[in-house]
């Protein structure tokens, strides 16, 4: 579908919250499972395998860093999808089984993996250059994963889509991303004080900590990317749950 050439609705940072919060709350065993299998798991074993591996001969650790930061990466994209398809699927009304959630996670997850493998370049090359520009792409890119997955559409596509969706509604964008983005960071200050004063900041303790919070951060955000690309697709082209449900099938 062609998007339309003025917004027919409106994009509501207010509702944008509520359904974020409601989708998390509705489906809290779905992602939990989801965000344990795929999220907190492998980090927690590259973090343990790490320490032993650097025990045993610091030179030996260096190759295991790589092989496991690819590990992480496809497990972080595929627990992007999977949430990504089910937050929206949930926002139509519609229930996500766990079974559903993979294979829609798994059929996307190559273009996935190349389309955050190019975020995350134009992002770092963009904060290199100034911190302008990466906050700028962060905002126009910001519903391209969604689009990917939810519409199966190619990886330049979904950039193209993102941009066109995010048009006229910006600076709403960038509000709801800063905001969530702070709530993460006063999260992450917290467990790291929490782990100070138990004196947990090293050790096995400070691996749980670190893969826990990593994970809960891709849980948050997927949903919340998938919630700003529902509200933005529901602006411009009037869709509701009904419609938006021809996509899926």
């Amino acid at each position: 579908m062609a998007i339309a050439t003025a917004p027919v609705g409106r994009f509501e940072m207010a509702r944008v919250v509520r359904r974020v919060f409601g989708a998390l709350r509705r489906n809290c065993v779905t992602f939990a499972v989801l965000t344990a299998a795929l999220g907190f798991a492998p980090r927690a074993l590259f973090g343990v395998g790490f320490r032993y591996a650097y025990s045993v001969s610091p030179g030996a650790a260096v190759p295991y860093v790589f092989v496991a930061a690819g590990a992480i990466l496809v497990s972080a994209c595929l627990l992007q999808a999977t949430i990504v398809y089910g937050a929206v699927r949930d926002l139509q009304g519609q229930r996500a089984s766990l079974a559903r959630c993979l294979t829609e996670g798994f059929a996307r997850l190559l273009p996935l993996l190349g389309l955050s493998l190019i975020l995350a370049l134009a992002l770092i090359l963009g904060g290199l250059l100034m911190v302008v520009p990466g906050l700028v792409l962060a905002v126009l890119w910001v519903a391209a994963a969604p689009a990917l997955v939810i519409e199966r559409r190619g990886v330049f596509a979904s950039f193209q889509r993102s941009v066109r969706l995010t048009r006229g509604n910006r600076w709403p964008v960038f509000g709801l991303l800063a905001a969530f983005s702070l709530m993460g960071l006063v999260c992450w200050f917290g467990l790291i004080v929490g782990a100070v004063a138990t004196g947990a900041t090293w050790g096995y303790v400070r691996v749980a900590i670190a893969a826990f919070s990593m994970a809960g951060v891709t849980l948050v955000s997927s949903v919340v990317v998938a919630t700003i690309y529902y509200e933005l697709r529901t602006a411009w082209e009037g869709e509701g749950a009904e419609t938006l449900a021809a996509a899926f099938d």
